[in-house]
């Protein structure tokens, strides 16, 4: 494997660093889980405070330093009947409600929980049947009030279903979890790892580095940065002062062609991002996000300073939106309707010609959601709901030079569809105590291209000129992607969010050249602390 150099040498400096310079609650983050960063919004959006919550994940001190009680996702009381009567029962806490090693010293807490998924498909009305096994462990533990630290494993075998094969195939990556060993009949071996530092000099001040995700965003989707990617290095300085929060997170991205193991082409993010909320509920951020050029031999590159420079907009000043380096800007809003309801929306630039609308390249997000329809007068239910409406032009994301293109391990760093489509996404979530039944369905509409056509969809083709005069989504070779899914599943350990589920799953897809329905039948028991994306 080639050796990593750049941004990975100076992680491990850094974290040697750090790791003699500190003297000294709790700086882990939340799992960037979807239902579990709802929640933590929830608690964020109903709360007078004022709560700056654009990037995730976000560290569970923080709520603590807004003073919010976080009891509705930890659940203290839960099963305190039983465990009253059964206070010897140990497998019975392990299972429940607590992790499976729990360490705690003076200044130093160390916790271990294995982690899995386990996961059995049929296909309806052929005989054909796939799986995915994944056995992994996570390592998370404070050390003083200050620093913190988290590390985790996954080891996989998945047999997919024909539309995940193919992409894997063609990327040569399972969507959001990392690079593939292709075995046979659609079987695969993969792998990912987590791990990060977290440390807090005051209450204001959050450094974090390690090997993991982002999201900026309150919706379903990010239009700016999402989690749909794989694990990325990253070293990232968060501080707040009064209704601000001012962002930078620096990245190491890379593409390979082939097999893994051959040539990495790397490259560099740099995001630059400004919060601003001056009253409970309500949030606006700037983003500011360049992408910079790796070297090759046929193409060499100067790595310079400004790569560093804390400034947002400066190097969008300097260089302007059409450059060597790939700039894009966008904006994120959410605003509190209610506390149990929240509005939220996303604009991105990616390349302006002032001479022509029918070339700019950019993207919006609407999205409306309620956080429990029932306004807590129900004892231990929610019922949640989310529309969200997506629209990004054709070629957003992509550059003249494809290495340059906003991705990571061969995948979007933003929708996963790429660009040129319009969705929308609807999610209904009806919890029960420990039961809960989720119908999730969205509606795609995209481009797909011939051997030689371009149609802006897929972020990988060069943005070379040469296409549409008037680019509008859905242009060429129209197609149509509609998933349903509806789960039926009970959580057994908050702490993993360890459940076991039963889920249904309509796909069709519909274009000029095929029409194909697919319906999938699942069940399995899973650790869910990370969302993959395969709805599209």
């Amino acid at each position: 494997m080639p050796k990593k150099k750049g941004l990975t040498s100076f992680l491990i400096s850094f974290f040697l660093l750090f790791h003699f310079i500190l003297t000294s609650g709790q700086q882990l983050n939340y799992p960037l889980n979807f239902r579990t960063t709802q929640q933590v919004n929830f608690l964020i959006n109903k709360s007078d405070s004022i709560g700056l919550f654009s990037v995730k994940p976000v560290s569970e001190n923080y709520l603590h330093l807004l003073n919010i009680s976080d009891s509705i996702l930890i659940n203290p009381e839960r099963d305190k009947n039983y465990l009253a009567k059964h206070k010897a029962n140990w497998l019975y806490r392990k299972l429940r409600k607590e992790d499976f090693i729990d360490f705690k010293t003076e200044g130093f807490r160390l916790r271990v929980n294995p982690l899995f998924h386990f996961e059995y498909k049929k296909t309806q009305n052929i005989d054909e049947t796939y799986y995915t096994n994944t056995r992994g462990i996570e390592f998370k533990g404070d050390i003083g009030q200050k620093f913190s630290f988290y590390s985790s494993f996954y080891e996989n075998q998945s047999r997919f279903v024909d539309y995940i094969s193919d992409y894997v195939m063609e990327h040569r990556v399972v969507p959001g979890q990392g690079a593939a060993k292709i075995l046979n009949n659609n079987k695969y071996d993969y792998s990912r790892a987590s791990a990060y530092m977290s440390v807090s000099p005051n209450r204001n001040f959050n450094i974090q580095a390690g090997h993991s995700k982002h999201f900026i965003g309150e919706g379903y989707r990010s239009l700016l940065l999402s989690d749909n990617s794989s694990n990325y290095p990253f070293i990232k300085f968060s501080i707040e002062f009064g209704q601000f929060q001012y962002l930078v997170l620096w990245n190491q991205y890379q593409l390979f062609e082939g097999a893994y193991y051959n040539y990495h082409y790397r490259k560099y993010g740099a995001i630059n991002f400004l919060s601003w909320s001056p009253k409970p509920g309500f949030e606006l951020a700037l983003f500011e996000g360049v992408t910079w050029p790796g070297n090759t031999a046929d193409n060499p590159h100067k790595f310079t300073a400004n790569f560093f420079n804390p400034l947002i907009l400066f190097r969008t000043f300097q260089y302007g939106l059409n450059a060597e380096q790939n700039v894009g800007l966008g904006l994120n809003l959410r605003k509190r309707i209610g506390k149990f309801e929240q509005f939220y929306g996303q604009i991105v630039l990616d390349d302006l010609k002032m001479n022509t609308s029918s070339k700019n390249k950019y993207g919006f997000q609407l999205g409306i959601k309620s956080f429990d329809l029932f306004r807590d007068k129900l004892t231990r239910q929610q019922l949640f709901v989310l529309a969200e409406y997506n629209q990004v032009a054709p070629y957003t994301y992509t550059y003249e030079d494809p290495l340059q293109s906003y991705s990571h391990d061969n995948q979007p760093l933003a929708h996963p569809a790429g660009a040129g489509l319009k969705e929308l996404t609807g999610i209904v979530n009806y919890q029960f105590r420990d039961l809960y039944v989720e119908f999730k369905m969205n509606h795609l509409l995209n481009s797909i291209d011939t051997l030689s056509s371009n149609f802006g969809s897929n972020i990988f083709l060069p943005d070379d000129g040469t296409g549409a005069v008037e680019n509008q989504v859905g242009q060429g070779i129209k197609n149509t992607t509609q998933n349903m899914n509806v789960v039926l599943g009970l959580l057994i350990n908050p702490v993993t969010n360890m459940k076991i589920y039963i889920e249904i799953q309509k796909r069709t897809v519909e274009n000029a050249i095929r029409t194909k329905n697919k319906l999938f039948f699942s069940f399995g028991l899973k650790t869910n602390l990370n969302n993959y994306y395969y709805d599209f």
